[in-house]
């Protein structure tokens, strides 16, 4: 409703306008005598226009373009191969990858080798030369009479004796030092132990005189 009102309203202030208070144009201008004079006609052409059938040629002349060669196709690259190496030349070991060099190696087995006893070749000279002696003693057993030794086997065998009883008397020398060791000890620990009996009845004794009081 307010937007008829509007265009009513409209017309109202249309028809309060004065029309006679608007200015007036001006007149057009005089164009008598200068009438415009008719244009002259086409000439007729002795031949009809055709369309050109081939293309206009320029009178300079076109640059040359060089034909590109055709294109090789490119090789894939190949597995590199290692050269052989030339006498006394170290052998070259092929490359890993990133992902081989972190994988650890496992480790190699460790062949327990038997106990190396650096005595034993002593050892097992002395055996053979005792067994040979042995077989000499039981091939002379059976001779009557005197058997005679070498003089240079004697010094051997007397030798042989001597750093025996040596070894013996280093033995029992070793046996009295630790008897006298345990000894000692025993003495210590009975010392020892009545040291802390006396102070075990000190220290009842103690006790019993202080609580009497």
């Amino acid at each position: 409703m307010g937007f008829l009102k509007f265009l009513k309203r409209d017309k109202k202030q249309e028809s309060n306008l004065d029309l006679d208070k608007l200015d007036v144009p001006p007149s057009p201008p005089n164009v008598k005598g200068k009438e415009f004079t008719e244009l002259p006609e086409l000439p007729e052409l002795d031949e009809p226009l055709s369309r050109p059938t081939k293309k206009p040629v320029s009178e300079f002349d076109a640059p040359t373009i060089p034909l590109l060669e055709p294109q090789k196709p490119i090789k894939e690259p190949s597995q590199t191969q290692i050269p052989k190496p030339l006498f006394g030349a170290p052998k070259l070991e092929p490359q890993m990858s990133p992902i081989e060099r972190g994988i650890p190696k496992p480790s190699p087995k460790l062949e327990i080798e038997p106990e190396i006893r650096p005595h034993r070749k002593y050892e097992e000279r002395f055996e053979r030369a005792a067994v040979k002696e042995e077989k000499e003693v039981l091939m002379h057993k059976e001779v009557k009479g005197p058997i005679y030794i070498r003089v240079d086997r004697f010094r051997q065998i007397l030798a042989g004796i001597s750093t025996i009883k040596g070894d013996l008397k280093k033995g029992d020398s070793a046996l009295l030092t630790i008897n006298e060791i345990d000894v000692n000890s025993d003495k210590e620990f009975e010392k020892w132990k009545n040291v802390m009996a006396d102070m075990q009845k000190k220290l009842i004794f103690i006790d019993k005189s202080l609580f009497k009081r």
